[in-house]
């Protein structure tokens, strides 16, 4: 149960935070932004879903070629709508909604697959719990987050996607190099096992990143609510 949980938060770290600190952003000031992520999060669901029961019934089609594209893709999203953000740019309808579906749903098949492969409701449970708590951390970033200058909730976004960007480069890297069509792959490969998001290296930076923007966060969040500081 405990491996399913740690597996789920992770991975709906990855598909949520990204989400929140855009939501924060577009509460500031975008009421049709808003409207349009809620919308892509609610299209999300079903999306993952049949992705899930492809995944499954195709038994391995899912290469690491594949992966490997989808997280180019991911980072593309993710460097645009970072760009957005520190840009103080609107982002369009269309575009976040397909943000919000395409990096939750790249995340959420997975789980959704693993829900159709388990038959133990400990799995299940941890599965759920896991999810649960990715998105309470989800929303308390997207609490926190409207709830300081603009300024400063950009200073954290930036850092945040910058590092986040950087998980993505060194997946893309290691799937490229498992599908072998990079030179020297099966040595690439063997080399950035322990960086990728599965790697003892990649766990570990996963974990630091969400730590530190989450304490930078709450600090950010108390300096406004006990301290008074001015805004900017």
């Amino acid at each position: 149960m405990s491996h399913a949980f740690l597996m789920a938060l992770r991975e709906g770290k990855d598909a949520f935070l990204i989400i929140a600190l855009v939501l924060a952003y577009a509460r500031t000031s975008q009421t049709t932004s808003v409207r349009a992520l809620l919308w892509g999060i609610a299209a999300s669901v079903p999306v993952s879903g049949v992705l899930g029961y492809l995944l499954w019934i195709s038994q391995g089609a899912y290469q690491p070629i594949h992966e490997g594209l989808v997280y180019s893709a991911a980072l593309v999203l993710t460097v645009m709508a970072g760009s957005y953000m520190h840009s103080k740019g609107a982002m369009s309808f269309p575009f976040i909604v397909g943000f919000a579906v395409f990096m939750i749903s790249r995340e959420m098949m997975e789980i959704a697959l693993l829900l159709f492969q388990i038959q133990q409701l400990q799995m299940i449970a941890g599965i759920l719990l896991g999810i649960s708590a990715a998105g309470a951390i989800a929303w308390l970033w997207q609490q926190c987050g409207i709830s300081i200058p603009m300024s400063r909730f950009r200073m954290i976004a930036s850092a945040y996607v910058l590092l986040f960007a950087v998980q993505l480069l060194s997946q893309i890297f290691h799937e490229f190099t498992e599908a072998g069509i990079l030179p020297f792959s099966e040595t690439l490969h063997e080399a950035s096992e322990p960086y990728s998001s599965e790697g003892r290296y990649g766990r570990l930076y996963g974990v630091i990143v969400l730590t530190g923007c989450s304490l930078w966060l709450a600090a950010e969040w108390a300096r406004e609510r006990f301290v008074g500081v001015p805004q900017r």
